[in-house]
């Protein structure tokens, strides 16, 4: 854990590594660039394709304890150069999965499974999330 910044991939290219007995095989992964992440302990990230623009996002959670943290919302259209677009703290991003134009932000189990912790959250304008919801803790 590196404390008080996350320093994150911002996006790494995949190659698949197809070898043969005279080929050595291709290095599997290649950095294109880094950006410091706000927050205190990285928990998920997941992608976004904005509808309206094209635009690619990433959306990561952060957990910094059971009552604090955020998902923080950054372009990465340009892999060379990623964009923090906002950093929302209105939820406690520790598990993040998109659907459509919603994240469904998890708070696992605080303040009990049995309570609406977890919230969706509306990225129709990336730079402004919106909650529209909520619905029991989960994992």
């Amino acid at each position: 854990m590196i404390n008080k910044s996350l320093l994150i991939w911002s996006l790494v290219m995949l190659t698949v590594a197809c070898s043969s007995d005279d080929e050595p095989a291709a290095p599997a992964l290649t950095l294109i660039s880094q950006t410091i992440i706000p927050g205190n302990l990285g928990t998920d990230v997941w992608g976004y394709v904005d509808p309206n623009d094209g635009k690619e996002y990433a959306v990561m959670g952060d957990f910094s304890d059971l009552r604090d943290g955020n998902i923080t919302v950054i372009d990465v259209t340009d892999p060379a150069s990623p964009i923090i677009v906002t950093t929302f703290d209105e939820v406690v991003g520790f598990d993040v999965k998109i659907n459509n134009q919603y994240a469904y932000v998890t708070n696992s189990d605080f303040p009990s499974a049995t309570d609406d912790s977890s919230r969706i959250v509306d990225l129709n304008n990336p730079s402004v999330p919106e909650i529209v919801g909520a619905f029991q803790a989960a994992h």
